[in-house]
Order: C-alpha cells, then structure tokens, then sequence
C-alpha cells in the first residue's frame, strides 16, 4: 500500500506550468506540525517539510491557492531521479496529489461555512442561493484519471 494524507500550510506560492505535452503540473511544500511531549512535560512543536506535485486538474485547483494557506492533500509517495544542469544526478521523494482540499475551499460565495447534514448552526442566518451560472459558462469537467508515474517520466528514466 502507497497512500499519504497530510494537512498543513503551504511553505510557497504554488509552481504551475504546462509541459511540452500538455500536461498542467503544479509544484507545492507544505508544512505540517507536529506537537510532541518533553520528558518534563511541557510541549514542543516540531514542523515537517514535504514537496508535492500535482497534474492536471489537481494542478489547476493548487494553483488557486498562496503561501500560507492550509491545504489537505491524499496522494502516494514517488521516489524519482534527475539530472542537475551541472551533470551530477540526484533524487528526491515527493507525493503525487490524487486528492487536493484547501481551506478556501470550504467557503460559500459569501464566506460562510459549508452547510453540513443539511442544518445551519442554531442562529445562523440561511444564505441567499448562489446565482446561477450564465448560460455560456461551460459545464464542470470530469475529474481527470491520474496516472501511476508522472507523465514527464520515461520508461528509459526508470531505473529498473
């Protein structure tokens, strides 16, 4: 089993960009904290720093969002290897985002939170209805299948 899930703020501004194939691809960190208990009691908050990338419509929904912002992402953990300009190779662990929810996420047009088991809160006020979309606004798009490797890796990349 390859699953990861992780919640926590994002450490820069989202990398996006297209490849010569088209696919969107978008680089993140996210910082994650830990609280752990001293020997004398007292807490100690330790932060983990993790890189992700995202593709296509996780891509586009990571771009959305800035430094800072918290984020929860589900993916799978992939090792991969590269060439630096200089010739010299190296590697790095990233998790490949399947799932991508952000804090803005959770928010109406309005800025109110979502409404969960169909009740409001005891004395929220009901939200107006989000207007409808305009007739030449394009319908939702399928959620895209993510691959098992990333696109931009080759078979010969492989090192198996």
């Amino acid at each position: 089993m390859n699953t990861v899930a992780i919640s926590g703020n994002l450490t820069r501004d989202p990398e996006f960009r297209t490849t010569e194939r088209g696919v969107d691809l978008c680089n993140i960190g996210i910082a994650v904290q830990e609280n752990r208990r001293n020997p004398d009691q007292s807490w100690r908050q330790i932060v983990h720093f993790f890189n992700a990338v995202a593709f296509n419509g996780q891509a586009r929904t990571a771009r959305k969002f800035a430094k800072g912002d918290l984020v929860a992402i589900q993916g799978k953990l992939q090792h991969r290897t590269f060439e630096r300009a200089d010739g010299s190779k190296g590697s790095v662990v990233e998790i490949v985002v399947e799932d991508f929810v952000g804090e803005k996420m959770y928010f109406d047009a309005q800025g109110n939170p979502p409404v969960r088991g169909g009740q409001r809160p005891a004395g929220a006020e009901a939200a107006a209805p989000a207007a409808a979309p305009p007739p030449s606004a394009a319908p939702p798009a399928a959620a895209p299948v993510m691959p098992d490797v990333a696109p931009d890796i080759l078979d010969d990349d492989i090192p198996f």
